[in-house]
């Protein structure tokens, strides 16, 4: 899990700038009703923010402290913790657990899949959901991390206009997309490789039923639709 796109300070500087994601408001949404939010895997605490923002209790927990420390600049009403979600275990329970940001696929062992699973179900409140992503492995979504279908730029508040990329090497059990970030104005450049995994659907669900969680729904994408094999998204909505 040493991950320097998440570790290093000068590549997280460029992560939220990457990676706008459309898809937070629907979690805003499915925790409306709700009082306590376990956010595992936090990243810089985009989500964990906005949720706070709503009145929610939340707590964020994040491996790296990089992604923390930016984190806990970004809101002092999560309370931020550093652990490892296959391992941590907290004085509380929650109302929903979530992991976003396909978060899930950083974990490349049945093993470790199971221990992250078995921390949701020890923080569940009777009654309480929790919700994750993950890629379909049957789309082959990282045939197009290439440069030529990769590359894509963005503004930073520091450095101006970024020129960001992937390439990639191995498949679905094991995949390592390196990402590259040059900075326009000056030329200089940064680069990561990060290792994630895709689980098929089957697999999950085992190891979902192995947890002793149940299942309420599994989505195929965010306009919460059911799964289906040409699917992008395996989404699990559940329960403890």
């Amino acid at each position: 899990m040493e991950d320097q796109l998440y570790q290093n300070v000068d590549l997280v500087q460029f992560y939220d700038y990457d990676n706008l994601w459309e898809n937070e408001e629907r979690y805003v949404q499915l925790a409306e009703k709700v009082k306590s939010v376990l956010d595992l895997g936090c990243g810089t605490g985009r989500l964990a923010s906005a949720l706070a923002e709503k009145g929610k209790d939340v707590v964020g927990v994040e491996y790296a402290q990089a992604m923390l420390e930016k984190a806990k600049k970004r809101s002092s009403e999560v309370k931020w913790v550093q652990g490892d979600a296959r391992t941590i275990r907290l004085e509380q329970k929650f109302d929903l657990i979530i992991l976003s940001g396909h978060v899930f696929q950083v974990f490349l062992t049945k093993e470790d899949r199971l221990a992250v699973l078995e921390t949701i179900k020890v923080h569940l409140n009777e009654g309480g959901r929790y919700i994750f992503d993950s890629r379909n492995p049957l789309v082959k979504d990282w045939l197009t991390w290439t440069k030529e279908e990769s590359i894509r730029q963005f503004k930073h508040p520091l450095h101006g206009q970024v020129t960001a990329w992937n390439t990639y090497e191995g498949d679905a059990r094991a995949l390592t997309y390196t990402t590259y970030y040059s900075i326009d104005n000056t030329q200089e450049n940064f680069s990561s490789q990060s290792t994630i995994a895709f689980p098929s659907f089957n697999e999950i669900g085992l190891l979902v039923a192995d947890a002793g969680l149940g299942i309420a729904e599994v989505f195929g994408d965010w306009e919460l639709n059911r799964y289906n094999e040409y699917s992008e998204e395996i989404i699990w909505y559940g329960y403890a």
